[in-house]
C-alpha cells in the first residue's frame, strides 16, 4: 500500500469486520482515521491508538444526510482535511460521498 502519512481517511462501517480492518490497515500505513458507524468504534480507535496512530470515533448513520455532514465537519475540525473515503457501511448510500468528495477534488 502507498504511504498514507499526512492523509486523512474516513471509513464508514468501521466498528467491526471489513470496515474495522480497513481503518486499522490505513492507520498502519500512516493515515489519520475517522472511524464512523452506527455502532461504537471505540475498539477500532483503541487499536489504532495502541499502535501509535490517530483516530476519531464518530457515530455515523450513512442513511442520514445531517449525520454525514456532521461527520465531515468533525473530521475537518479535528484533522483539517479529507483525503480518502472508504464507503464500507452496509447501507448503499451516496450521501457520505456527496458530502466528502468535492467536484474539484484531486487525488
Amino acid at each position: 500500500m502507498t504511504d498514507m502519512s499526512g492523509k486523512v481517511a474516513i471509513v464508514t462501517g468501521a466498528a467491526r469486520g471489513l470496515g474495522q480492518a480497513y481503518a486499522i490497515h490505513l492507520a498502519k500505513h500512516g493515515a489519520d482515521v475517522v472511524a464512523g458507524d452506527v455502532r461504537d468504534c471505540a475498539d477500532t480507535v483503541k487499536e489504532i491508538e495502541r499502535n501509535g496512530g490517530k483516530a476519531l470515533n464518530i457515530h455515523l448513520d450513512v442513511g442520514d444526510t445531517a449525520s454525514c455532514e456532521a461527520m465531515a465537519a468533525a473530521t475537518l475540525e479535528r484533522f483539517g482535511r479529507i483525503d480518502a473515503l472508504v464507503n464500507n457501511a452496509a447501507l448503499l448510500s451516496k450521501r457520505c460521498e456527496q458530502v466528502c468528495v468535492r467536484p474539484n477534488h484531486h487525488g
